[in-house]
C-alpha cells in the first residue's frame, strides 16, 4: 500500500480508537493478518501489520506508522531504557532475523540471522535489559547481553528438552525467571536464572489441562500468566509452586497471536491465520480483554 493511502487509512481507523479504554482497536489495511503486539510502560502499543510497525494510544484518536518496513514480524518486545522494538521477524535470503527497531527515528538499528537455520519464534527482554529469544527450530533459547555481537546459546537442545516437543513462546517473570510454551504437548516450563546469569533446572509446571497449542505468554500480576490459545481462547495461569490452575477469560478470538496489557486490559492480535479456504477475513482488530482484579 502507497505511504499515502496508508496515512489515509490510519486516519479514518483512529476514529476507532475514541470512548472506552477496552474497546477493540480496529486496524487498516487489508491482508494483514497481524501476529506481533507489545506495549510500553505509558500504555501505548506497536502492532506488526503487513510488513510495518504502527503506533496506537488505546483512547485516543492516534494512530501512527513507523517509516520502515521489516518483513513480516512474529513477536515483539520494547526496550523501555534504549526505546526500542526487538521484532522476530523476517530476515535476508528467507532466514529468521531478530530486528532492533528505534522507535524515535523509526528506522531499523540492528539486525542478527540466526545460525543453524533457526526460527526467530518470541523475544522478551529481562530487567538488567538482557534480550531472550526462542528459537524454535532447533528448541533452544538465546541470549543477547549488552556488549555481545550476535545472540548465543543459553538453554540448548539436549535429549532431556527433547520430550517436551517444540516451544512456542516465553517470557520474563517478575520472580527471576523464564517460563516457556510447549506447543506439541501444551505444556508450561520455567527455568530460574542462576547468580551467574546461566539458566537452572527446567521444571515442569503442572496443569490442571494441557493448553491446546499455545500461541503466545506474557505476565499479567505476580504468579500470574496470560496465554493465547489456538483454540481462539485467552486463559489466564495461576502458578503455584509447581501446579497452575487455568480460567478461560475470552474465547472465539480469530486466530489470536502476541497479547499485550495496558492499564488492566489485555489487548491480543487478531490473526485470522485460520479462516476457512476462500473465505475473506473481517476488519482486523486487537481484541479488549478486561482483566479480572486482583
Amino acid at each position: 500500500m502507497q505511504r499515502s493511502k496508508l496515512f489515509s487509512c490510519l486516519i479514518l481507523a483512529a476514529a476507532f480508537l475514541t470512548g472506552s479504554a477496552s474497546a477493540d482497536i480496529l486496524l487498516p489495511g487489508e491482508r494483514l493478518f497481524p501476529q506481533a503486539v507489545t506495549a510500553t510502560r505509558d500504555g501505548a502499543l506497536y502492532v506488526g501489520i503487513g510488513s510495518g510497525v504502527v503506533k496506537v494510544t488505546p483512547g485516543a484518536a492516534q494512530v501512527d506508522p513507523l517509516p520502515v518496513a521489516v518483513g513480516a514480524i512474529r513477536s515483539f518486545a520494547f526496550d523501555e531504557r534504549g526505546q526500542s522494538l526487538w521484532a522476530c521477524a523476517d530476515g535476508p535470503s528467507g532466514k529468521a532475523a531478530l530486528k532492533v527497531i528505534d522507535v524515535r527515528s523509526g528506522k531499523l538499528r540492528n539486525e542478527y540471522v540466526l545460525d543453524n537455520n533457526g526460527d526467530c519464534a518470541d523475544v522478551t527482554i529481562g530487567r538488567d535489559g538482557t534480550v531472550y529469544l526462542l528459537d524454535s527450530a532447533n528448541s533452544a533459547v538465546l541470549r543477547l547481553k549488552r556488549g555481545d555481537e550476535k545472540p548465543l546459546p543459553w538453554l540448548t537442545n539436549d535429549e532431556s528438552l527433547r520430550r517436551l516437543g517444540s516451544w512456542s513462546a516465553l517470557s520474563v517473570d517478575n520472580l527471576g525467571g523464564i517460563y516457556l510454551l510447549g506447543r506439541d504437548k501444551g505444556s508450561l516450563q520455567r527455568v530460574a536464572l542462576r547468580w551467574d546469569g546461566s539458566a537452572g533446572n527446567l521444571v515442569d509446571i503442572k496443569l490442571d489441562r494441557p493448553l491446546n497449542k499455545p500461541v503466545a505468554l506474557k505476565p499479567m500480576a505476580k504468579r500470574k500468566l496470560l496465554v493465547t490459545e489456538a483454540s481462539g481462547d485467552l486463559t489466564m495461569i495461576t502458578v503455584l509452586g509447581e501446579t497452575g490452575s487455568l480460567s478461560t477469560l475470552a474465547s472465539t478470538i480469530a486466530g489470536p497471536g502476541n497479547l499485550a496489557v495496558v492499564n488492566g486490559v489485555a489487548y491480543v492480535a487478531e490473526s485470522q491465520v485460520r479462516l476457512p479456504e476462500g473465505s475473506k477475513p473481517r476488519q482486523f482488530r486487537l481484541v479488549s480483554v478486561d482483566l479480572p482484579k486482583l
